[in-house]
């Protein structure tokens, strides 16, 4: 290493230091000069060949070491003072603390008659990095993170490590991975091991890095064993603190910080895509992997079951790198829904989850006998070996004498396009491709007299892939359950994506005194209420539907194969409304002991603009429908904006095409976050006060008001703003007559406000309340206008002494 002098210095940093002197005038002259300087990796000290400049030792002669990385040193410490009795040695000293990686520079000054003299030049050289630090595991109560290797690795403790643990001195070395076991692996940080491992509680080793991307491959922590790379499953990647860690008890192995680049492959050794022909099902497979622990676990469960139950699962390790793994599955309950098989690998830093359910066989799928005269639904839940129509339902065919006739039998379906088009397609041979039978189709079928059919032969829908549907824009369609199990609408939601929010879905359901089947709201995301994300679409005889399509454009339903878990409750907690953010009102027109038809009427503090869902497919009979007075009066469901001061008002349209009467009825639980509640009116009897029920006699229309007032802001309920024991008492009429209403109001707020609202949401009267002679209280004489009725909605501003308002809404009736 050659010698030479230092010209532009820059941050001190230091050990022991230089300083220009004088003695007794003239400049003094350093005698010792460095022949060789090194750096010892095995002690850390620095090892220094030094001679003197001069024939003879002079008497009294004391010299020093420098180590340097910055300006000039300053005079040295007495600690590093040695006498020099020989013309030439050999010495060694350390510096603490040490600094790796580091560009150093030594010196030696010299000391004749106690007056120092610095270096004529420095020696410079440069410090390798790390590769062994000392460590003592725990040095003291309060040192519970130690770092070392350049600050690079970091052990510490937590209160699990436990008090009492004598304290044990170790050695880290580095530990380099051989270049030919690197197989897909990245060096991400330096790789360690202990000198002395011995026996000790779990403590955290972690490897901290310069940056922690979040693309690429993920640093994760490796052990070397004998050649064999094994992950640390348990292993934490801290973005935040940009730090890698795994907590161990296992000192014996080194630790390696690998970028792992290659995933575990699996290859099966069967098909596993032929459905279950047999007992037991081969799902023997190969995994392979560049290091080995891969894990794994094969999950087995009928394919209405939750997929990953630990009670039907097989697990296992790897011990090599490759490993060939041999395993045979019951199929009992697979008859159905097929066997759901899911295997899941983790190497440490990718996990996969390979899905190899399989198909179970159906003969005689969906065996029925139609009964006579009754519609009735056709919902294939299966992929049929020859899914026309005339195969499907050749039975009836083969009884009309291989024709369509409907006097025998009638298939319909119902038809919805974006166009604008719908209503009910009845089968002929020329629409025949439009009746092909699908897993999540729906037709409807009425037969003449009782016959026994079935669908013919096939398969349980593939379990791996999502079944779709495309929803026309502005329309109805049909569908049904496709799958031998039900489906959470949080799990249709997610699948189906950004279109999900403009579907509104309905239940069929069978109406057996009229012998037909209606559509009843199930899930609709816009609707208070019926918004819950929880809601299941069940299967089988019940596992029929329609969905409304509100948006512009077609959207692809997707119906993914898992059944319901309890993630469904998570779901509803993230997507469900805010309590007081809106209601919702359901009107049934009861016929008979049967529920005919059924509207909504809505409010939500989402919408800007008013949501009108037409009524839903329907076999005939009483309706009823919802508008807006003066507005469209054909919605199914109609939702408004939340109006917090002045109440909304509906218009129901009930048609009564029987021959017997029907009840119209609203119940009060049905109110999802509703003021007061609704009234129903019209010309010819008295207002209603939900809950109602009113009848509409044969062959009648009967038009409806509903008036309904939202709930007051959250600020009108607290304690801060609203006054104490603030109501409205009673609306009556003058007892020495008049057209002028009396409201009686208890309030401790010294200014009140009362307003009236008609059943049109119309603001028909107004003024300040005055104290009451007697009784205590306010009373308010209210002039109505024009629209009187019997009624109203009151509202009641009460202003506090500092300025603010709290306001109290009520549905009333006057009293005779």
């Amino acid at each position: 290493m050659k010698q030479r002098r230092l010209h532009a210095l820059d941050v001190l940093f230091l050990l022991i230091g230089i300083a220009g002197v004088q003695a007794a005038g003239t400049t003094a002259r350093n005698l010792i000069v460095i022949d060789t300087a090194v750096f010892d990796t095995a002690t850390h000290r620095f090892l220094v060949s030094w001679s003197l400049d001069t024939s003879d030792v002079p008497a009294a002669l004391e010299a020093a070491f420098v180590a340097l990385c910055g300006p000039s040193p300053l005079p040295p410490e007495p600690g590093n003072i040695f006498s020099i009795a020989a013309l030439s040695g050999d010495s060694s000293f350390q510096v603490e603390p040490l600094r790796f990686d580091t560009t150093y520079r030594i010196g030696m000054w010299c000391a004749l008659q106690g007056v120092w003299i610095p270096p004529d030049s420095l020696y410079e050289f440069s410090v390798p990095k790390a590769t062994w630090e000392p460590v003592s595991l725990f040095s003291t109560a309060v040192d519970d993170t130690i770092a070392v290797l350049q600050q690079r690795i970091l052990l510490w403790r937590d209160a699990s490590y436990g008090s009492g643990i004598p304290l044990h001195h170790d050695t880290v070395r580095c530990y380099d991975l051989p270049a030919e076991r690197r197989n897909g692996f990245l060096e991400t940080g330096n790789g360690f091991r202990f000198a002395a491992p011995v026996s000790l509680p779990e403590l955290y080793i972690g490897f901290r890095l310069d940056s922690l991307s979040k693309s690429g491959p993920s640093p994760g922590i490796f052990r070397d064993s004998g050649g064999m790379l094994l992950a640390e499953h348990a292993t934490v990647r801290d973005t935040a603190r940009r730090l890698v860690y795994v907590k161990t008890a296992r000192f014996d192995l080194p630790f390696l910080l690998l970028a792992d680049t290659v995933a575990p492959r699996v290859i099966f050794t069967g098909d596993t895509s032929r459905s279950i022909s047999s007992q037991a099902l081969d799902c023997s497979f190969s995994l392979r992997d560049n290091a080995a622990g891969c894990r794994w676990r094969l999950f087995s469960v009928p394919g209405g079951e939750p997929p990953f139950s630990a009670s039907a699962a097989f697990s296992g390790s790897a011990g090599d790198t490759v490993q060939e793994i041999s395993c045979q599955l019951p199929v009992t309950g697979a008859h159905e829904a097929g066997l759901r098989v899911m295997l899941t690998v983790d190497d440490g830093t990718t996990s996969d989850t390979i899905n190899v359910s399989r198909r179970a066989i159906r003969s005689r799928c969906n065996e029925t006998t139609t009964p006579a005269g009754m519609i009735m639904p056709l919902a294939p839940a299966a992929e049929l070996d020859s899914a026309g129509c005339r195969h499907a339902l050749r039975t009836l065919f083969k009884r009309a004498e291989g024709s369509y006739a409907k006097s025998v039998f009638r298939v319909f379906k119902w038809q919805g396009s974006s166009g604008g088009g719908y209503g009910w397609l009845e089968y002929s041979s020329d629409n025949d491709e439009r009746f092909t039978f699908f897993p999540g189709s729906l037709f409807w079928l009425i037969s003449r007299g009782e016959v026994m059919i079935d669908l013919g032969d096939g398969r349980s829908p593939s379990l791996k892939d999502t079944l779709s549907i495309d929803l026309p824009a502005g329309a109805w369609t049909d569908f049904s359950s496709p799958y031998g199990f039900p489906v959470a609408c949080s799990d249709l939601v997610a699948a189906t994506g950004d279109g999900a929010p403009s579907l509104h879905f309905h239940q069929w359901s069978k109406d057996e005194l009229r012998r037909t089947w209606r559509a009843d709201p199930l899930y609709c995301g816009s609707v208070p209420g019926f918004d819950d994300p929880a809601t299941v679409l069940p299967y089988g005889t019940n596992g029929y539907f329609t969905v409304f399509n509100t948006s512009d454009s077609t959207i692809r339903l997707r119906i993914p194969p898992v059944p319901p878990e309890n993630r469904t409750a998570a779901a509803k907690a993230r997507a469900g409304l805010p309590a007081g953010r809106g209601w919702s009102i359901r009107f049934d027109l009861e016929h008979g002991r049967s529920i005919a038809a059924r509207a909504i009427c809505a409010a939500s503090a989402d919408r800007r603009t008013p949501l009108s869902i037409p009524p839903p497919p329907g076999f005939g009979g009483p309706s009823i429908a919802v508008g807006r007075p003066g507005g469209k009066r054909s919605c199914g469901t109609l939702v408004l904006p939340v109006n917090r001061t002045d109440p909304l008002t509906f218009e129901l349209i009930v048609t009564n095409s029987d021959a017997s009467p029907a009840t119209v009825t609203c119940s009060p639980t049905l109110i999802a976050g509703a003021a007061e509640g609704s009234i129903a009116v019209d010309q010819s009897i008295r207002p209603l006060l939900a809950p109602f029920s009113m009848t509409v006699d044969a062959h009648e229309s009967r038009t409806l008001l509903c008036s309904v007032g939202s709930p007051p802001p959250a600020g009108w309920s607290s304690s801060q703003n609203e006054p104490a024991g603030a109501r409205i008492v009673s609306l009556s009429r003058p007892a020495h007559g008049g057209s002028a209403l009396i409201v009686r109001i208890v309030s401790p707020a010294r200014q009140n406000r009362i307003e009236l609202f008609d059943l049109n949401g119309r603001r028909c009267g107004a003024t300040q309340c005055r104290q009451a002679n007697r009784g205590g209280g306010f009373i308010a004489a209210v002039q109505p206008g024009p629209s009187a009725c019997s009624c109203y909605l009151v509202r009641l501003t009460a202003v506090n002494d500092d300025g603010t308002t709290a306001n109290h809404l009520r549905t009333m009736m006057l009293l005779p």
